[in-house]
């Protein structure tokens, strides 16, 4: 048998990924309800329902044509947002930084996903808004965007490590 803690962390890590896309998915609806409120909708007007790939907010027919660029991109505005703010808290506190076997750490990989999501969400804000009609008809193909977008955050991602590890002496 194995290392019952690291077993444990082997099972967290897929768990916590799940649950940081479903926050996510709330976080990216909850911004398009505030956006539309802020423009003036009244919340009794907002349609919930499944659109797409995932649940969604519609605001009704008379919204204007120039406001609904800013709703459709303010659900990944707001939820990259808030994960990047949610990553720059966590790498400023994370512990893992002063250990040398950081790659080990499950901590720094759950950082790096939020970051990597964070890209994602202002990536999906920017579908939503700029290019709705392909959107929304799934004609979108998300595979290369979406992989550089990994490329980008886990770039940058190390590279922050890098620069503080060198800092707290971690790496020489």
């Amino acid at each position: 048998m194995g290392n019952n803690k690291s077993e444990f962390r082997f099972i967290l890590l897929p768990l916590i990924f799940v649950a940081i896309f479903f926050i996510s998915v709330v976080i990216h609806e909850l911004s398009h309800t505030v956006a539309a409120i802020i423009m003036g909708i009244n919340p009794t007007e907002l349609k919930f329902g499944w659109y797409v790939l995932g649940p969604g907010v519609t605001v009704p027919d008379t919204f204007p044509l120039e406001d609904l660029i800013h709703f459709r991109y303010a659900g990944g505005l707001g939820a990259g947002l808030i994960f990047l703010t949610a990553y720059i808290v966590c790498v400023l506190s994370c512990e893992s930084l002063k250990k040398k076997k950081w790659w080990q750490s499950w901590k720094w990989w759950t950082v790096g996903f939020i970051l990597f999501w964070s890209f994602f969400q202002f990536y999906n804000g920017y579908v939503e808004s700029m290019r709705f009609e392909e959107y929304a008809s799934g004609l979108i193909d998300y595979t290369i965007p979406f992989m550089l977008i990994f490329l980008v955050a886990n770039v940058i991602h190390f590279l922050i490590y890098y620069r503080i590890a060198k800092k707290i002496g971690v790496l020489r």
